[in-house]
């Protein structure tokens, strides 16, 4: 688990759980509590990090999340980010009394560097032609 540093001050975390190195795939979950940090970006940021660094260092294939039906904001998180949703688990959980649905999302790592550039330049890396992590 990682905390979300923003000016200085805690405010989330982002976390790979349940990595399975053999079949190269874990699961992401994240948190931005302070209602006051939401709709700045934060989370956008924070999760593609996670994303390079599951795909570039713990050379992972895929990395999926689950999201209730009710949370709109991770919901366009996901899709923003580059996620593809999956399905959804009809009344999959209990939260706050009731059943709620669980959307199942995806994302691959040719999928993701299809969107973004690595952050993360390791030696012998493919894409450094001298080897020595600098491009």
């Amino acid at each position: 688990m990682l905390g979300i540093e923003f000016e200085c001050q805690l405010v989330g975390y982002v976390q790979l759980a349940m990595i399975d190195d053999h079949e190269r795939h874990a699961a992401a979950d994240i948190l931005v509590g302070e209602k006051r940090m939401w709709g700045r970006g934060i989370a956008s940021t924070a999760l593609r990090i996670l994303l390079d660094y599951a795909f570039t260092v713990r050379n992972l294939d895929r990395v999926y999340a689950e999201v209730y039906g009710f949370n709109q904001r991770s919901l366009r998180l996901m899709k923003r980010v580059g996620f593809q949703k999956e399905g959804i688990l009809r009344q999959h959980e209990i939260d706050n009394g009731a059943r709620q649905d669980m959307h199942c999302f995806g994302i691959l790592k040719l999928e993701f560097y299809q969107k973004y550039e690595t952050l993360f330049k390791l030696p012998g890396d493919l894409n450094d032609e001298n080897g020595t992590g600098k491009m």
